[in-house]
C-alpha cells in the first residue's frame, strides 16, 4: 500500500498543514476557544516544553511515540 493511499487528506485533517482560514476557525481555534474537544486535531499542550531539559521531558507517556523514540 503506498503511502498516499493510506493518508487520505479526508480522513486526516490538516495533516499536510495547509489549511484556509476558514479551516483553522472551524476546526482549530473554534474549539480551543469554546473548549470543546477537538478528536480531529488533538495536540498535548498540557506541559511546558522549556521548563525541563530534553531528556527530561516525559515524551513515552503517550501512545504517539514507539519506546525509546524521540521524533
Amino acid at each position: 500500500m503506498s503511502m498516499v493511499k493510506y493518508y487520505d487528506k479526508k480522513e486526516h485533517v490538516g495533516f499536510w498543514f495547509h489549511p484556509s482560514a476558514q479551516e483553522l476557525i472551524i476546526r482549530y481555534i473554534g474549539p480551543k476557544v469554546t473548549k470543546r474537544s477537538n478528536k480531529e486535531f488533538e495536540l498535548e499542550d498540557k506541559f511546558d516544553i522549556y521548563a525541563k531539559e530534553p531528556w527530561r521531558l516525559s515524551h513515552t507517556e503517550t501512545n504517539f511515540f514507539e519506546p525509546n523514540e524521540w521524533f
